[in-house]
């Protein structure tokens, strides 16, 4: 798999990392969610990043766009991901 990043300066000033998607295999989706449910399980992943990584290399969206599929506020969904929500 290869991903394209590049870092724009978003409305806040800070960099934002926009991903170019690349569409990912079926074999390649089932690894990266084994691999992300194997760092759980080993306790070197929360609940936050892999959600956060699952949002940005499976489904390729940004917060907003997440949370709204999902039906949460991107708040929400913010705290979730930095550990802050109630897991």
């Amino acid at each position: 798999m290869i991903e394209a990043e590049v870092k724009k300066a978003n409305s806040a000033g800070r960099n934002a990392i926009v991903s170019k998607r690349v569409n990912l295999s079926r074999e390649e989706r089932e690894a990266l969610v084994i691999d992300v449910t194997v760092h759980m399980l080993k306790g070197t992943m929360t609940k936050g990043e892999a959600l956060k990584h699952l949002r940005l290399k499976l489904f390729s969206v940004n917060q907003a766009d997440y949370a709204k599929m999902v039906g949460i506020s991107r708040k929400a969904l913010s705290e979730i991901e930095n550990g802050k929500g109630n897991n």
